[in-house]
């Protein structure tokens, strides 16, 4: 089997490679991203709005291009990102880990709108449980995802995400432990035992995703009560069946195998018939990430990956994730309480 990740597909374009044994320097040059990060007070007569004027705040601007990123307090340390690199590659070291690829996202047509960051991932080897197979055709691999927003505002942090291997779906895997965002203070990510905590606990979440998707991939389901809750998780109970969100329907066409052939004309393989996916939770939850990785519409990649990280697409797939684990362990208690009770 095949376990090597696509993730060209998977970002849709967006980063560079990182190939073994580069540099800091090099990783840098590659990327564009040789740059600082300047926090100036305005000089007289340069145009900015009425808030920045009355509030007395910064320009920020990167040094290769003088573009301005955002405005900010006057006392705002910028997370440059020669020490991003090197504090994640530091990382990564340390926990036999290898940096794969390392992007810029631009802001959108309005200059201050979300954007401006910078993102670094590594893949997770076998040995630290970074792949996982719930059967001999379908196989997950986990990276663990670096940010940092030149944003005013916005922060940095660390989180790691899923691949499905057979169809390059994928997942944010959020919880609240992995979204804290780090401040952009003045000692910015000084505190580096306050760092490798959080860092460490990503491999903490690797393994409790690992358990959950094998809790899923266990627990049967009917197709009437699969559509029962992707209508009660996505769309609305008092809505009849037939005026469903189009989510619902999406979702629930995808889970049945008859979007495989839409896909396989397009080279992707939905794996809806594997045996961990087949009329399973597991199955239920690759139909809602396979809509948000295939069915998303023709997006920048910029758009589609700050949707994936930290928009609404990241927290819809995991609160409906969370939600199934939450159902399957319910499905599973009163399954026990039945044999127990066929027992006795």
């Amino acid at each position: 089997m095949n376990h090597k990740s696509d993730p060209e597909t998977l970002f849709r374009g967006a980063g560079v490679e990182v190939s073994p044994g580069m540099s800091i320097d090099e990783i840098l040059d590659k990327s564009g991203l040789n740059w600082e990060v300047v926090v100036e007070r305005p000089f007289y007569g340069y145009k900015v709005g009425k808030e920045v004027q009355s509030r007395g705040r910064s320009i920020v601007y990167r040094t290769d291009t003088m573009q301005d990123l955002t405005y900010s307090s006057n006392d705002w340390k910028p997370y440059q990102n020669r020490r991003f690199l090197s504090d994640f590659s530091n990382f990564c070291d340390r926990n036999g880990l290898q940096i794969e690829r390392i992007g810029y996202l631009p802001s959108g047509e309005d200059q201050f709108s979300l954007g401006n960051m910078v993102f670094i991932t590594a893949l997770v080897p076998e040995d630290l449980n970074g792949v996982f197979m719930l059967d001999k055709d379908d196989v997950t691999v986990m990276r663990v995802l670096a940010y940092n927003y030149h944003t005013y505002g916005r922060g940095s942090g660390f989180l790691t995400m899923a691949e499905r291997l057979i169809c390059t779906n994928g997942m944010t895997v959020l919880t609240r432990g992995m979204v804290e965002t780090m401040k952009h203070i003045q000692s910015h990510i000084g505190d580096r035992q306050y760092v490798s905590t959080l860092l460490e606990s990503l491999k903490v979440q690797i393994n409790s995703y690992r358990e959950n998707l094998k809790l899923l991939a266990s627990t049967p389901v009917k197709p009437g009560e699969a559509f029962q809750l992707f209508k009660h998780l996505l769309g609305s109970s008092k809505k009849p069946d037939d005026k469903q969100e189009p989510i619902v329907k999406a979702c629930f066409s995808i889970f049945q195998g008859e979007m495989d052939e839409v896909l396989a004309l397009q080279g992707v393989d939905l794996g809806m018939n594997t045996l961990s996916a087949y009329q399973t939770y597991y199955g239920i939850l690759q139909a809602l990430t396979a809509y948000k990785t295939h069915f998303s519409g023709d997006v920048s990649s910029s758009s589609y990956l700050q949707s994936r990280i930290q928009g609404k697409s990241a927290k819809l797939v995991n609160a409906f994730y969370l939600s199934l684990v939450e159902k399957a362990k319910k499905q599973q208690q009163k399954q026990q309480m039945i044999s127990i009770g066929i027992y006795y």
